[in-house]
């Protein structure tokens, strides 16, 4: 994760973000399953919730890299189903405040960042 974050290219940190979201899909229990009661995803939910705060400040105005991390927050949910705490919960429900509220001069963000930030908000209300 601090590794993301420390990426100086945009490029790379957008492919690191894409790593992210795919190990945690992995990590994600099939839809029937029951999901397991682990120290692992325990794990998972708390360094996400330091994580996505960050890596969300240091993307900017980078439009793709914040619809990306809306998708990573949306899989960490998942993911961590079974132990996902508040401030997992918290962290990506303040990320859907910040893609969803007015920019300042009364603008509005590029829909894809919306409708990113509207699957996030999917995924928390589906805890």
């Amino acid at each position: 994760l601090r590794l993301a974050l420390s990426a100086r290219e945009l490029d790379s940190r957008w492919r690191l973000t894409a790593l992210i979201q795919c190990l945690l899909e992995h990590c994600a229990p099939e839809v029937g399953d029951h999901p397991a009661t682990d120290d692992h995803a325990t794990a998972r939910a708390a360094a996400m919730a330091d994580w996505l705060p960050a890596a969300w400040e240091s993307a900017g105005d980078a439009q793709l890299l914040r619809e990306a991390l809306l998708d990573v927050g949306a899989s960490a949910l998942r993911a961590c189903a079974s132990q996902a705490d508040e401030a997992l919960c918290l962290t990506c429900l303040n990320m859907v405040s910040a893609a969803t509220s007015p920019m300042p001069g009364g603008e509005t963000h590029p829909m894809g960042l919306v409708e990113n930030a509207f699957k996030l908000w999917r995924a928390a209300v589906a805890l």
